[in-house]
């Protein structure tokens, strides 16, 4: 009796959580992933669910980050086809295309500097 009163006191998994949809596919994936790390299905989801590192998508961040460089492709896009019609650009485009590519510059270094 002493040698289990030393014992840690493992803990008793006593509550369920709700089922999950999945098709049969993905329930033969999750099965073989569960296979190939040695893992019940139950622990494996488990696990997943603990340690899974969530990539968070539309945050207001990235819906700016998205609108600001679809204008500045549109901008290059349309400086592109002038270029390739009139197989050269004016002093003004060629303006517009330096302060597009600096704007683009700019929204990269931003994206870098948050990202690190």
């Amino acid at each position: 009796m002493a040698e289990a009163a030393t014992k840690e006191k493992k803990e008793r998994r006593a509550w369920w959580i709700p089922k999950i949809r999945a098709t049969l596919s993905e329930l033969a994936r999750i099965q073989g992933k569960a296979e190939e790390a040695g893992l019940s299905r139950s622990a494996y989801v488990r696990r997943s669910a603990l340690e899974c590192v969530i990539v968070v998508r539309d945050s207001v961040i990235d819906k700016t980050l998205i609108y600001q460089l679809t204008r500045i492709g549109n901008n290059l896009n349309q400086l592109t086809k002038q270029a390739n019609i009139k197989e050269r650009l004016s002093v003004s485009q060629i303006d517009l295309l330096e302060r597009v590519l600096l704007k683009l510059e700019t929204v990269l270094d931003g994206l870098l500097a948050d990202g690190s």
